[in-house]
């Protein structure tokens, strides 16, 4: 079997060649025929006479071993079958060899296995695909599926599913994944926003779905900012006011969240950039506390020995 390479759009014929990352490789013959043996040139070169059957052809296979059910590692596809004039001799199947090779061949036995031999006309038809099932020491792996039920509590949360596999004679097998439940809840972005210092970002629509068509509730965070929200149902309007004097860019965040399950919630975010006025802010007048006022201490001490000490003289005048 040969196929000639014919670059014909009407009739083409030839070998092409594909594969994918994941292990599949692909192997096309388009118009592939059967070619008899002429003997050998005057230049000792071989010899070889086009017969007239055709028939295209596709092999399938994987380099890596599959173990689910109906998960083959290789598939031979038929199509376009013609035989010609042909009687149908020729065989289809796989050989191979485990051991080692060497010059004269494999150190030990071949391993085949035979779809056809000599039946072709029997055993092929256009759209026959026959699949081959790799069975080996790795067979041995088996693949176990669990379904679980998520609760609603659940909605919007990473759940770390754990399982661990005890077989005798082998060590445990611990195992993990992580499951993401999505949220109920689909929430519109909102672009970036640019208001003068000292005013208000008013009549903000925030608009979201829930497929739930649960009660919700609409919060607003971020620095330097504070929100009234008016209404949570959708299209409600919030307003953002920054605080007294400040400028500068601040992000935003509009979440919306199912009030009895509040993990099922989305968020968004936006910058809102506040253009500063040209006027800084007058600082507030600091009023100096008065003194404290002594009336007391050594001083007035001092005076009281004073006058203790003229009343003495004066007594002593009198006398």
């Amino acid at each position: 079997m040969s196929v000639p390479l014919v670059k014909n759009s009407s009739n083409p014929s030839g070998i092409t060649l594909g594969s994918t990352s994941s292990g599949w490789g692909i192997v096309e013959y388009d118009n592939a025929r059967t070619y008899s043996y002429a003997g050998l040139d005057d230049k000792r070169v071989y010899k070889w006479t086009e017969r007239d059957d055709r028939f295209d052809f596709e092999l399938i296979f994987n380099v890596n071993t599959r173990f689910g059910d109906n998960q083959h590692e290789m598939y031979m596809a038929y199509d376009n079958i013609d035989f010609g004039s042909e009687d149908g001799r020729g065989s289809i199947g796989l050989q191979g060899v485990t051991s080692q090779v060497y010059l004269f061949g494999p150190l030990g036995l071949y391993s085949s296995k035979n779809y056809a031999f000599d039946d072709l006309k029997d055993k092929l038809s256009n759209g026959l695909v026959i699949c081959y099932d790799y069975v080996g020491p790795e067979s041995s792996q088996f693949e176990v599926t669990a379904w679980s039920e998520v609760e609603a509590s659940a909605t919007g949360k990473a759940l770390e599913f754990k399982a661990q596999s005890r077989v005798e004679g082998m060590a445990d097998v611990n195992m993990s994944h992580t499951v993401t439940v999505p949220s109920n809840i689909s929430l519109g972005s909102i672009p970036n926003k640019t208001i003068a210092e000292n005013t208000s970002l008013s009549d903000l629509r925030i608009y979201y779905a829930d497929e739930q068509n649960s009660v919700n509730r609409i919060s607003v965070s971020g620095q330097h900012i504070t929100a009234v929200v008016n209404g949570h149902t959708s299209g409600s309007s919030v307003t953002i006011t920054p605080e007294k004097d400040f400028h500068g860019e601040v992000e935003v965040t509009v979440t919306v969240s199912d009030v009895e399950t509040p993990s099922d919630a989305a968020s968004t975010r936006f910058m809102l950039t506040v253009n500063s006025d040209g006027i800084d802010p007058i600082p507030p007048v600091v009023t100096p506390e008065p003194e404290p006022k002594d009336g007391g201490g050594a001083l007035g001490g001092l005076s009281m020995l004073l006058a203790l000490g003229a009343l003495i003289r004066r007594r002593k005048t009198h006398n």
